[in-house]
């Protein structure tokens, strides 16, 4: 289990509830067609077509006012170009999202001052990837495969919100839940640095390089 979690998910059981193996008590849920299947390690999440997420009650814990990391590992099964794998806010009211994460190639990152930009996140088809987002307080940041994609500067507070995290779906309009699985979420109140973020996926550190096992 990585180091200094908030929450943790491994998807090793049948569902719908998934438990937060770090002991914090921020078990979730499989809403409508979630289902667990084979992931990255073991068991993993599955979003569908019919609009399966993961939600996880709301927290004052998940209001990362002075930092965060977000991890997981993710992989889409069909042509998306954009797919919402996380997201908090306020359904339908941008000026209250703390989170949203798109991967594909038409990926997208909101900063919580209510601005979006493209981050980098194009994993592909068909492949696991490791994806981290950090925020320091003042620059958002990316990875896959623990590897810097790009940054954006995201300065100002946190708005406030009490709403639930979603994984694997974004905001209702956006109807883009991820055809896809993902495994291993991990949420941090800090940023983590990339050799950290290698650990945290279960890799090595080699020559600036990141050495996922097989």
């Amino acid at each position: 289990m990585p180091d200094g979690a908030v929450a943790f998910y491994t998807f090793e059981g049948e569902g719908p509830s998934v438990v937060d193996v770090t002991g914090n008590g921020h078990d979730g849920t499989l809403m409508e067609q979630g289902t667990i299947g084979q992931g990255r390690y073991g068991s993993g999440y599955f979003a569908q077509a019919d609009g399966g997420f993961m939600e996880i009650p709301t927290s004052p814990e998940f209001d990362f006012v002075d930092g965060y990391t977000i991890e997981f590992w993710v992989r889409i099964d069909s042509e998306q170009t954009s797919a919402y794998v996380f997201f908090r806010g306020d359904d339908g009211n941008p000026e209250t999202y703390q989170h949203l994460i798109v991967v594909g190639s038409n990926n997208v990152l909101h900063c919580h001052n209510n601005t979006s930009w493209n981050a980098g996140l194009d994993v592909g088809v068909s492949t696991w990837h490791h994806v981290a987002v950090t925020w320091d307080g003042a620059v958002q940041r990316t990875f896959i495969d623990a590897q810097p994609q790009a940054f954006y500067n995201c300065a100002g507070e946190m708005p406030e919100t009490n709403a639930n995290i979603w994984i694997g779906k974004g905001p209702t309009t956006a109807q883009n839940t991820l055809l896809g699985a993902m495994d291993n979420v991990a949420l941090f109140d800090h940023p983590r640095g990339n050799e950290t973020i290698c650990a945290d996926g279960g890799g090595s550190w080699n020559g600036g390089l990141c050495d996922y096992p097989e």
